[in-house]
């Protein structure tokens, strides 16, 4: 015979589970969401902040002003956060620089950024003579692969950013797609691809 006691202890367990289940499913559709206080944070555990070894570092600040755009916290708190995700070199560099850091106050965001890039970065690098100099060689994809580490690097108006996509095209290729006159680098690669193709025939 059934047990009425246990039936109704199976059914209250169920519920606060299936409440269980719907509050983490609301947490991890907002993953910045603040619970208190601009530290106190519930992020999704599919959101994980970017490891710094050294390497990349242009690509290690994009990373991590996305995640930061995503989380509710200050400033101090940035470097935090980057701190405990510093490997390698990266980590050695840090711990130095904190101890040696002439300002006084607390070390912001904005601040660290800069000493991290004057550190890791390539201070003889120039994207736009880059950008400028950039010739198709071989494939459209491949092209397209180097414009877009060189365009990722420049803040440029979208017009010229096209005509420098347009210019740097293969003669043959670029003079087709230059006719049907493309408002955007994705329409001109779109175009520039299936012109290789034809080409190709």
């Amino acid at each position: 015979m059934a047990n009425p006691d246990l039936e109704t202890d199976v059914k209250t367990l169920q519920e606060q589970v299936s409440a269980l289940i719907e509050t983490l499913s609301t947490l991890s559709l907002n993953p910045g969401r603040n619970l208190g206080g601009p530290n106190t944070m519930v992020r999704s555990p599919t959101i994980k902040f970017p490891t710094f070894n050294g390497d990349e570092v242009d690509d290690w600040l994009f990373k991590c002003t996305q995640f930061f755009s995503v989380t509710d916290v200050d400033s101090t708190t940035k470097v935090t956060y980057a701190a405990i995700h510093l490997e390698s070199k990266a980590l050695s560099w840090h711990q130095a620089f904190t101890k040696n850091r002439k300002k006084e106050g607390p070390l912001g965001w904005e601040e660290y950024q800069e000493a991290v890039k004057a550190r890791f970065g390539d201070t003889h690098e120039d994207p736009m003579s880059e950008l400028l100099g950039l010739k198709q060689k071989s494939s459209v994809q491949s092209y397209h692969d180097v414009f877009d580490v060189l365009i990722s690097k420049l803040e440029l108006q979208p017009d010229y950013a096209l005509s420098c996509f347009l210019t740097g095209l293969d003669e043959k290729i670029a003079l087709m797609v230059r006719m049907l006159k493309p408002k955007t680098i994705a329409e001109a690669y779109g175009l520039a691809k299936l012109q290789e193709t034809a080409l190709s025939l």
